[in-house]
């Protein structure tokens, strides 16, 4: 036996060194722009809006219309001082024009557009789940009337149903395969952004 294997007695012969360990790789991270947990992405890749950016753009649409029916208010009461009769009939005109307008510029107006004037001040779009574009204003406008009367027929869980759904689609939204994406944020007027009412 050659003396070089020699190992003293109750020893372990030591175990060989080599330079060509694998090391291990560092954690791979991902890119900025990956999907994480709070973030859902559309089919066609656009990034649906919380239920947070909803309920603001929401209040910004309905502070608009409770603001377009106070001169309606006032007014109604100041002919309502002289005739009661008069006073009730401009009450009730006044009423039916401001939600005549509230459906076309909440209603008809963003099927075409994708924005209210409330989702283009937060940064938002309604667009159609199956191709990303803007649903029209019929579809729009089912979306809107039938859609939040559907929303608010259980207790108004429909309006909360974003909370709880994969897609963040409220009851309205499931009825037209709609989707509310973010997009950049836009100034509250014009109401009308290309000049054109109709």
């Amino acid at each position: 036996m050659d003396s070089n294997d020699h190992t003293e007695p109750g020893t372990s012969a030591p175990e060989p060194t080599s330079t060509d360990q694998p090391t291990e790789a560092p954690a791979s991270r991902p890119p900025a722009s990956a999907t994480t947990a709070d973030t859902v992405v559309t089919a066609t890749g656009l990034e649906v809006a919380t239920f947070g950016d909803r309920a603001m753009a929401a209040l910004v649409d309905v502070g608009l219309v409770l603001a377009a029916y106070i001169p309606v208010f006032i007014i109604s009461n100041i002919v309502g001082a002289v005739s009661s009769i008069l006073g009730l009939l401009v009450s009730f005109v006044g009423l039916i024009a401001v939600w005549g307008v509230a459906a076309y510029v909440l209603g008809w107006l963003p099927g075409l557009t994708g924005q209210s004037p409330g989702k283009r001040v937060i940064g938002l779009r309604v667009v159609s789940g199956e191709d990303g574009e803007v649903l029209g204003g019929a579809k729009h406008l089912v979306r809107t009337l039938i859609g939040g009367f559907l929303n608010g027929l259980v207790c108004y869980v429909g309006w909360l149903w974003p909370l709880f759904d994969k897609q963040r689609q409220t009851w309205a939204d499931k009825l037209v395969t709609s989707q509310v994406v973010k997009h950049p944020k836009g100034s509250f007027l014009p109401i009308f952004p290309d000049g054109n009412p109709f």
